[in-house]
């Protein structure tokens, strides 16, 4: 049974490894602590959380900061 959980759980853990990059980068974009991303995203289930988090707090940053344009 330890064997099937482990075969499961490998494979999540490469994949947030793989996010884990893209989060840092998106972190110390937005001004937050990188490293802390990454350790987030290496654990399975926060990670995908983490890199939700991070999306939408990126989009939300990027958005700030376009220039406002007046409405007609």
């Amino acid at each position: 049974m330890f064997n099937e959980l482990m075969l499961q759980l490998i494979p999540i853990t490469v994949i947030g490894a793989l996010f884990a990059w893209g989060n840092y980068s998106l972190a110390v974009k937005s001004g937050r602590n990188g490293w802390l991303f990454v350790i987030l995203s290496c654990i399975p289930v926060i990670g995908l959380i983490t890199m939700y988090y991070t999306l939408y707090s990126s989009i939300s940053y990027a958005l700030k900061r376009l220039p406002e344009e007046p409405r007609v």
